[in-house]
Parts: structure tokens; sequence; C-alpha cells
């Protein structure tokens, strides 16, 4: 059983400190100048080549705010930062919070549209568009100097769009033997606790990825709130390898120690067999992760380094019940496990260890805390309701969708949402329990047992999650389908599904209603009523041949992790009466291809196309042998 009074006190500590922050409007400029005067000399930030202390540190912030205000950046800006693990990464963002201004943090694994997407969403919610700017390191500049930036008309001849282009390793070598700086706090005299401090893009639950707020409160809260649940203080290291622009790196991470006065190890990319001999090296002592990196690293072979290490906790999400037990007996180490979503108000949080559990929410604390969980109908993908209109919330064991409760006058219990409105309606569900209530969705299935531990069970919808990576279907099908069209693709369906054996989530498979000869193709939601066709028109659908290889070609304009891996051919699309696609089944079928009959197609990226998956491969697959 969990500590239910030291759970509760802890959540009440922490909304408190939430109550200061917004009756003394503090920023994290405020927080982060308070912990350099009293860890500026003692405390470091260091990286694979080099060492800063915290002071060193700060001084390039200010050096790179005034270079940042001298170029027209001022508050309000939004300015893309597209980059690798580094201390200057926080650099970047920190520089800009002293003048105002704001970050986009983009995935580095997004390219092509979904990248210039991003770009133009952060440009897009700037207050100022005279002057566009993109921040970026060497490692990553062809992603953004190849991007085509037209006009109206079509003309992509022309240079970056109006967009400065603005290089870490050359920004930081023209600052850092500047005079010493400090930049004036008159800068930020109107930043609220509520603004923007950066913002994350996250997949969400369909779409192109979608830019979270995340306000100056939100970030303090987390870095409060994480070391006084994990019992995090300044005489910790904490280890980051995680990337600096997802929530748990660049959030609970680097929250965690800003807040507290730890000492900072960053590294540029997480690496399996290097964790502990990283962390071994340098006397690192807590540590963030996700639960598929813990299944690498408990892959990995014995080292001398699996107990030589002074690790003691490891606070994250996603840790797999079947690696939980292992990794702890192994490693010696204490698991945190915590669920939420970056841009959501239902967090929970497992502060005392229980295997598989993502939360404990004891009675007591569901009294000042507000999540629930209400039953959800996965055949027909709708919330349950009763004979009055509202939901029903779900009793011990069962499963339901976890939501969080909304008060616009609780600055603690707001969703900020995304920067698109429609996007955040989506994720917002009214009359819940009462009429004019409002709750966060967090499209996720949980269930509570009788011992009030939380445990994950499923996603909902239009998103799965494949090696710690969301993918929204939508913007898989939208590049499968968009201009130019693939011969003799009709409606496409994308789902994840899980491969035998494999931990790593679902992968990418998408069913493909062959076009018949009297249309013009369509995409997920389009090409008609399809299943009404007659006899004729069936046998059209499966004598016309499909373009694997332009299929494979558009497939390359997204981000790995998100590529469609496998290809069902259906003699026609399955939809429901309102036009949605059917995907229960045929996620629960997969690729099995002893159940689909089908014909079921598999990537092959040595031929740069999709082939047939016979027997010998998907026996393969199954033992390991072939890797995908």
């Amino acid at each position: 059983m969990g500590n239910s009074p030291s759970v509760t006190w802890n959540v009440l500590k922490i909304k408190n400190y939430s109550s200061d922050i917004i009756k003394n409007n503090k920023t994290f400029i405020d927080m982060f100048d308070k912990t350099v005067a009293q860890y500026g000399q003692i405390n470091t930030i260091e990286f694979q080549d080099r060492i800063y202390t915290l002071h060193d540190f700060d001084q390039l912030t200010h050096k790179l705010a005034e270079h940042f205000y001298a170029l027209g950046i001022k508050i309000g800006h939004v300015v893309p930062l597209f980059a690798n693990n580094s201390p200057e990464y926080l650099m970047m963002w920190i520089a800009l919070c002293r003048i105002g201004a704001s970050a986009g943090l983009i995935n580095t694994n997004l390219k092509n549209d979904s990248l210039k997407h991003c770009l133009e969403v952060s440009f897009d919610v700037s207050k100022h568009h005279d002057k566009k700017f993109v921040i970026f390191d060497s490692a990553n500049a062809k992603a953004i100097t190849e991007l085509q930036w037209g006009d109206e008309s079509g003309d992509e001849s022309g240079d970056n769009g109006g967009i400065e282009h603005l290089v870490i390793e050359d920004l930081i070598a023209k600052v850092k033997d500047n005079q010493h700086y400090t930049v004036p706090r008159s800068y930020t005299r109107d930043v609220k606790f509520s603004d923007p401090l950066y913002y994350i893009y996250t997949s969400g639950t369909t779409g192109m990825p979608k830019a979270a707020k995340i306000s100056h409160l939100r970030f303090l809260v987390a870095g409060y709130a994480f070391p006084r649940l994990y019992g995090l203080n300044e005489d910790d290291k904490m280890y980051v390898s995680l990337p600096l622009y997802h929530s748990n790196g660049g959030m609970v991470g680097v929250g965690s120690a800003f807040t507290e006065g730890m000492d900072l190890f960053i590294r540029e990319k997480f690496s399996a067999r290097g964790y502990f001999k990283d962390c071994a090296k340098n006397d690192c002592t807590v540590g963030v992760y996700i639960g598929e990196c813990c299944r690498y690293i408990l892959g990995t072979p014995d080292s001398i380094y699996d107990k030589s290490h002074k690790m003691r906790m490891l606070i994250g999400n996603g840790m797999r019940p079947e690696v939980w037990g292992p990794f702890v007996k192994r490693f010696e180490v204490q698991i945190g496990e915590f669920y939420g979503s970056t841009e959501g108000n239902a967090n929970l949080f497992n502060t005392v260890g229980q295997i598989g559990a993502i939360g404990y929410l004891p009675g007591l604390l569901r009294m000042v805390y507000p999540v629930k969980f209400i039953k959800y109908n996965r055949e027909t993908d709708e919330l349950v309701r009763n004979l009055h209109g509202f939901c029903v919330e779900c009793d011990y064991g069962e499963v339901g969708e976890a939501i969080g409760l909304i008060k616009d006058n609780d600055a603690t219990r707001k969703f900020d949402g995304y920067t698109n409105k429609e996007d955040s309606e989506k994720k917002i569900i009214q009359n819940v329990f009462k009429s004019g209530d409002k709750w966060f969705r967090s499209g996720d299935l949980l269930r509570m047992d009788e011992d009030e531990f939380v445990y994950f069970v499923d996603r909902i919808g239009d998103t799965f999650r494949w090696k710690g990576e969301n993918v929204a279907t939508t913007e898989v099908s939208l590049a499968i389908t968009k201009e130019p069209q693939v011969r003799g693709v009709g409606d496409v369906n994308v789902y994840g599904v899980k491969v035998p054996n494999c931990q790593d989530g679902r992968i990418g498979m998408m069913s493909i209603r062959k076009q018949t000869n009297s249309e013009g193709g369509g995409g997920e939601g389009e090409g008609g009523e399809a299943g009404d066709g007659d006899d004729e028109t069936k046998e059209n659908n499966l004598n016309n041949d499909i373009d694997f290889d332009q299929v494979f070609a558009k497939a390359q304009s997204l981000p790995r992790y998100a590529q469609p891996h496998f290809i069902r051919i259906l003699p026609e699309a399955d939809m429901t009466g309102t036009f949605k696609h059917k995907k229960v089944k045929l996620r629960d079928e997969g690729f099995d291809i002893s159940i689909v009959k089908d014909p079921v197609y598999i990537m092959d990226r040595e031929r740069r196309t999709y082939i047939p998956l016979t027997q010998d491969i998907y026996d393969g697959i199954v033992t390991g042998t072939v890797r995908i």
C-alpha cells in the first residue's frame, strides 16, 4: 500500500508553491537567478567534452540575450530551436527568456513537411511577424537549409523564406569573449507567470505536430514537484540523455536540477551501453527515462558499471512491468514512475515503487486532486453516458479514460492547450458529471485497483506509440495520399499493431483499398462511400495495381518511427455508418498472416519498396531473426 498522507501532503505543498508563483507573478528568470546567486560558483553543467560552472553558463545566457536583442528579437517573439542536446541548447532558450521571447523546441527527428509545419506554427504564434529567426546547430543544418519556402504562386526558387538562420556554434563564438553584461530586468517587466516559457511540439491525438504551451508556471511547478515527490535534493547530480525538446529531459530533468540547485550532466544522445558507464564516471545520482530506454539498457551485456555507479533514482514513464523488476534487481536503483502528457493536467505519480503502476491515487488525495476515470466504449470509440447524459465514473478494476478537471479561475487546474484553438477544444469534454463542467481528456485508458494504484491499459483513437515516439495516424495518411497521387491507392487507414515478442509499442501499419478505375483516389476519410460499390467495382479494386515504390518514397517524408512498416490490401474500406474508418479489428489482427487472409506487404529498405510478407519472413519477425 502507498503512503496516502505523505503523497497528499506533498501535493498540497505543490499547490501552495503554485499559489505563491501566481500571487507574486514569479517567472523562470526569478527562479534561475536565485539558483545562480546561491550555487553559481559551486554547481556545474557538464557535457561530453566541456564543463561550465553555473556562473559561467549564466554569463553566456546574458551575452546571448544582448545579441538576440540587438538582432531585433524582443518580447513576444517565438523563435524555433532545432538542435541536439548540449549546454548551449539550454543557453539559447534561457537567453530568449531573458528578453521576453520564447523558443519553439522542435524534435530533431522531424524533416520536410513536418519540420516546416513546426517552424510555421512558431512564426504564426509569435507576436511579431516582421522578423523571423530559427536557431539550429551544425549537426541539423541540412534539414533546415533544404526546406523549400515558396510564395503563394508556388514559386519555390527563393531563399530562406525571409527567415534569418542563427547557428549555435557561430552564436557562441561571436559572444563568448564579449565583456560581462547583465540583461536589464526591465526587458521582462511585462512577462507574466502564465506566459509561454517555450513551446513543446507534440503529436497529440491527430494530425501534424502541435505546439503545446509550457508556461513559466508549468515549468516551475514541474521543477518543484518532482524533487518533493521523489526525494531529490541539492546534493544530487542529474543525468539527462533524453532529448531536451521532450518534457522528461527538458522539464523533469533540467527543471528539477535548476530549481533544487543540482549539478547537471547532459549527453548529446541516449546510449544504452553507455548509460551507467556515463553515470558512474561522472558521479551522477539521479536521472530521467522513458520506458523504452530502460528496456534497451536491460538488454545490454552485463558490465562492471551495472552496480559500480551512484545512481539511486530514475524518474520517468512507460516502464513496462516485465522490465521493471529485472531492471531494479540488476542495477539497484529506485524507479519513480509517473504518468502525464506534455500539455495535460491529469498527471499521476507512483512514489512507492509499486511495479507496473503509473500512479497512486488514494481517496484522501482525490479530495484535493481532481483526476478521474470514466467509462469508454472501445468498439464505438465513444464515452459512455447515462440516461441523464452524464459520464459514468469507473469502479475499481474497470478500464476508463483518464480526465482532469479544468478550472479557468484556478491556474493550477487550467489547460493551456495548443496554439491552435480547434486542437485544444478537441481535448476538452464538457457536461461530464454536471452541466457546464469541463475536463481535460488524456486519450489514455487506465485502470485503478482496489489498493488505489493506477495502471496503463491502452491509448485511444488515432495515436499510437512506437519506440518512444507518438505517431499521429492522420499525419501518416496525409503523407501517403497527398499529391502527386500514388497509382492504385484509394482509401488509406493507418493504425499501430503489436509485434510478437517485441516491447517497443505498436509499429505502423496501414490498410489500402485499391483505387477503382473510375475514381481519383483519396486519403483517410475521403474517396466517397466506400463499400457501396457493385461487384464490378470490387473486381476493379482488386485488379488495379499499386505502385509500392511510390508508396515507399512518400513514406520517407515521415520520421523513421512514423513510417508504415506493413500494408494490408483490402477489397473495400471498412467504415462506420458515419464514414469513419474501423480500426479495432484491423489493429487486433495486425500482420499475422495466419489470421489475415488479405494480401500483406512489408517495407524493404534495401529495395526501397514493399514486398509480400511471406511465412518465412513472418516467422523471422516472431523469432527475432528478421529485424524491423
